[in-house]
């Protein structure tokens, strides 16, 4: 027989196991929700806990976090561009500092399910971003549809408390759209706003809007929850740390640390790619598409396609370029770090990982914007690690007082003096990087007009880009992110470079039905999705199906500045018009003489404004316009306001009246920027 010792002691072994595997799946899979969790990801959460022993936190020495205390507030935002989830930040700081226990979040990542429990009496505080004509950003059209469904319950917020700040630019008809949505639907749903609607101007100072709105919301949400509005804390809360990664837990990694997830990602398995997977695509091919003699940049690019990129002409192909090598080798030496040191960015309170691990080379070229310039939530860091005259000049640079912001404007923005530039003339300034990185806004995707059509280029997306090449007022040369990538990797004979993208659905298309006539409106890179338009048009005048079919008029409206120098895509235009894809191309030069012509006085000259007002009057044609939304769009949109003026005997009023409901039927249509 066996002793009862003996099973009493395999009886505390099994059940210690049987412990050890329940704590595992309940600390790392519990909440996971997704059932596929990859391997990379099974490899984050149990070989790189941190270790006192192995990991190391850079900067200052680990403290202990104690959880929020303070009435819950709960920030909710819609972004684009970052600049919505840089506000949210800044907003739920100051709060924090007078009561508040805020909490942060992408409405991407909101349970819809859970939200209505999540809310109840709370503040809730949106900072919303409208993209394009009227849209919600990408990552917001669910939570944005659920939200406007007519499926919500009535009393939906009712327990709840609001506030909505928007973020817009009024060269857009539909100035703040998603703000004023959402300030409507809340309330409509039960909610009670203890503001006003917050309306923010990209177009003029979003950062002075913010502020002013921001003071006057402060005091409100305080004397409604009770509170006195006192500052009682104004240092820096930590959230983020940065652990190195120890030669053991490198050597248990199967990633490459060279990149973040996004570049590693090659497949998208039997669904489409988004913002959050995208595919890592090769660019296949890439050309000039102006002459020396023009002292600028347009390239013509070509990016393999697959079925995750498949595209209709007029979408859009959004692009997660890398910070140029000069930059990021500049602000790492300036912060005194080894560039292929693996690390994880983590969060302090529950110890996720942010981003990582990977080399801090990667974060610095993949996920941290540090080319745009300086955001106050960095250069308030820069001024906590000061000390003398350089605290004082960071400290009113980041003051966030409506009536002190020209230096801000001036020195910062106007001059684009980025991260680094400060860190040049503030070298006494010592700041640990990981505090500086928690600052940095995330790297966003670029967006540009497909310039192909799948019928006609089924194998790849066209990109047409001018290279953003600049001398700041403070004598820097500067590139733009996206565009200076593409213009530096090129396809040679032997390798493609690659980049992630992913495809974004747009309005923006072609009718269904040929015989319905179009104008477009496109000069510059604002050709891009008619060069699609019209390679698609062939392609379905071709067909033997449409051979007796009646088509409409087709116009193009093209401008550049010397046909010797920058008309792109020539050839194709003039054998779309020899073909007659083309009925008519109306060309707008610039600088061939001392009268400067652009697209806009090409649309009022001669008979052209009564072939427009009857394409779009009698025919019931649709008009499209691509470009620089607050000069050229509103030109084009005041000439055709004074055709319909002229030749429909309408009042400007009337003529702008016409214009909208052209818009609400589906008939105006505006790609800008």
């Amino acid at each position: 027989r066996v002793p009862s010792c003996v099973h009493i002691m395999w009886a505390y072994f099994f059940t210690g196991a049987a412990l050890v595997v329940g704590f595992i799946y309940w600390k790392f899979f519990r909440d996971s929700g997704e059932s596929d969790t990859s391997y990379e990801e099974m490899v984050l959460k149990i070989n790189l806990k941190p270790s006192d022993k192995s990991s190391t936190t850079v900067g200052q020495t680990p403290k202990t976090v104690q959880k929020k205390s303070g009435i819950p507030m709960l920030i909710y935002f819609y972004s684009q561009t970052g600049t919505a989830e840089d506000f949210a930040k800044r907003l739920a700081e100051e709060m924090e500092t007078c009561g508040f226990a805020p909490t942060v979040t992408d409405v991407e990542e909101v349970d819809t399910d859970e939200l209505r429990e999540v809310i109840a009496d709370r503040l809730v505080v949106f900072f919303a971003s409208t993209y394009g004509e009227g849209d919600p950003p990408d990552a917001a059209v669910a939570f944005h549809e659920w939200l406007t469904s007519n499926d919500r319950e009535l009393d939906t917020f009712g327990e709840t408390k609001y506030a909505v700040f928007g973020l817009g630019n009024k060269s857009y008809d539909k100035y703040n759209e998603i703000g004023k949505v959402i300030y409507k639907r809340v309330g409509e749903l039960g909610g009670t706003a203890i503001c006003e609607l917050g309306l923010g101007d990209d177009e003029e100072n979003i950062e002075n809007d913010f502020l002013v709105w921001k003071k006057a919301f402060r005091p409100i949400a305080c004397k409604e929850f009770g509170l006195s509005g006192a500052v009682t804390n104004t240092s820096i809360t930590w959230k983020q740390k940065m652990v190195i990664l120890s030669e053991e837990e490198k050597s248990k990694l199967r990633i490459d640390t060279n990149t973040i997830e996004r570049w590693r990602s090659s497949k998208v398995a039997s669904k489409e790619a988004d913002a959050k997977k995208p595919v890592l695509a090769e660019i296949v091919a890439q050309k000039e598409l102006y002459s020396d003699e023009a002292g600028r940049s347009c390239m013509h690019v070509e990016i393999a396609s697959n079925p995750s990129l498949a595209y209709k002409a007029g979408y859009h192909v959004g692009i997660f370029p890398e910070n140029d090598t000069e930059l990021v080798e500049e602000l790492a030496g300036l912060l005194n770090v080894d560039l292929e040191t693996v690390v994880t960015m983590r969060n302090i309170d529950n110890n996720n990982v942010l981003v990582g691990p990977c080399t801090i080379r990667a974060l610095l070229s993949q996920y941290y914007d540090i080319a745009f310039h300086a955001r106050k939530q960095s250069i308030k860091v820069l001024a906590h690690f000061a000390t003398g005259e350089a605290k004082t000049k960071l400290e009113a640079l980041c003051s966030d007082d409506p009536e002190k912001q020209e230096d801000f404007q001036n020195y910062i923005v106007n001059s684009h003096r980025t991260i680094a530039c400060l860190l040049k003339e503030f070298p006494d300034v010592k700041v640990p990087a990981e505090h500086l990185f928690e600052s940095l806004p995330k790297l966003q995707c670029r967006f540009y007009s497909i310039s192909s059509s799948p019928a006609q280029h089924r194998n790849s997306i066209h990109i047409t880009a001018a290279l953003e090449d600049w001398v700041t007022p403070t004598g820097r040369k500067a590139k733009g992110v996206a565009t200076g990538w593409l213009s530096k990797n090129k396809p040679a004979s032997t390798t493609s470079p690659k980049i992630p993208c992913y495809i974004r659905p747009s309005h923006f298309l072609l009718p269904e039905d040929l015989s319905t006539p179009i104008i477009l409106v496109g000069p510059g890179t604002g050709l891009a999705p008619f060069r699609g338009f019209l390679h698609e048009r062939r392609h379905l005048l071709s067909l033997e199906e449409n051979k007796g079919v009646a088509k409409g008029e087709c116009i193009l409206f093209f401008g550049c500045r010397n046909p010797q120098h920058d008309y792109m895509y020539k050839d194709e235009l003039e054998s779309f018009l020899e073909d007659g894809t083309l009925s008519d191309l109306q060309l707008a030069f610039s600088r061939v003489s001392e009268n400067k012509e652009y697209v806009q006085h090409k649309m009022k000259a001669g008979n052209m404004p009564k072939t427009i007002f009857d394409i779009l009057h009698n025919k019931g044609g649709n008009f499209y316009v691509c470009g620089d939304a607050a000069r050229m769009a509103t030109d084009v949109q005041n000439a055709l306001t004074d055709i319909f003026s002229s030749e429909g005997n309408m009042s400007r009023d009337a003529a702008k009246a016409y214009i909208d409901k052209m818009t609400s039927d589906g008939r105006y249509h505006a790609d800008v920027w």
